[in-house]
């Protein structure tokens, strides 16, 4: 949290350019600059060539004027935090985190417009995806550290799961037909990607993470089990054969042992 880095400079200024952009060609007739940028799910289903720009575009440009807090809320928690994200991965790394943040949103508004329809067949704006992605990875990174917002400061992962809960609300009243203009799913899917991008669901134990530990423990010894047993059933046929002969054996006793040299021949080829 402290000098900003030069990506995220340069994605502020972006979405600041663009919102007084978008306020001053609000004036003009079809809406303006927002009107052509934003992620537009009819006009990409009735396959529109301009609508497809939509699908990375809504990210940078936000609601105009007189509405300034969507850019004024984005911007300054892109500046507050998301040089620490860029410094770990600096260049076009941090790149990729930003435009793979803003397809994961762009994925999951359009899933749910094709899929749910109402609501979610509405344009969609803004860089909250990413903001929600930059919060999601310093959550997982450092979910101790604490943010000053103005009047009081908060741990990091306590004001992500927070936003995230208050999302899930909005993504169910928007499911009910009755969203408010945020775009929650955006929001969500933003945020489960920073998380999972810094590698959240292996730094914390959640509350599954016992039924899967459990899980695996019982493969392998089942695994182990089902070893041992071929081990015991091939040491005894092999005593079979140097005791009686090779033509003792019955069709069930060949059977096993093909299959044993079979998978032995198997590993082999995958050591080379």
């Amino acid at each position: 949290m402290t000098s900003v880095t030069p990506l995220v400079r340069r994605l502020v200024f972006l979405w600041l350019g663009l919102w007084l952009l978008s306020s001053v060609s609000a004036l003009l007739p079809g809406g303006g600059v927002s009107a052509f940028l934003r992620l537009s799910p009819g006009g990409i289903s009735a396959s529109e060539p301009s609508a497809f720009l939509g699908i990375i575009s809504y990210a940078f440009v936000h609601a105009p004027f007189p509405n300034i807090f969507h850019v004024g809320f984005n911007s300054w928690i892109a500046w507050l935090l998301g040089p620490e994200v860029e410094r770990l991965w600096p260049n076009h790394r941090f790149v990729y985190f930003a435009v793979f943040a803003t397809l994961a949103g762009a994925a999951v508004h359009l899933l749910f417009s094709w899929t749910l329809g109402g609501i979610f067949t509405g344009p969609a704006l803004g860089g909250s995806g990413i903001v929600m992605a930059i919060l999601g990875a310093h959550a997982a990174i450092y979910p101790g550290r604490r943010i000053s917002l103005i009047i009081f400061s908060c741990p990091l992962l306590g004001l992500f799961l927070a936003l995230c809960v208050l999302d899930l609300l909005g993504l169910l009243f928007m499911a009910a037909g009755q969203g408010s203009g945020v775009a929650a799913d955006i929001h969500l899917a933003g945020g489960f990607f920073g998380w999972t991008w810094a590698g959240g669901w292996t730094r914390f134990d959640m509350p599954w993470s016992g039924w899967l530990v459990a899980i695996r423990e019982r493969k392998l010894a089942a695994r182990a089990k089902n070893l041992q047993a071929s081990k015991e059933e091939l040491d005894r046929i092999l005593e079979k054969i140097s005791d009686e002969g090779l033509p003792s054996l019955s069709a069930s006793e060949r059977q096993f042992l093909e299959n044993h040299s079979k998978r032995k021949r198997k590993r082999g080829s995958r050591r080379r």
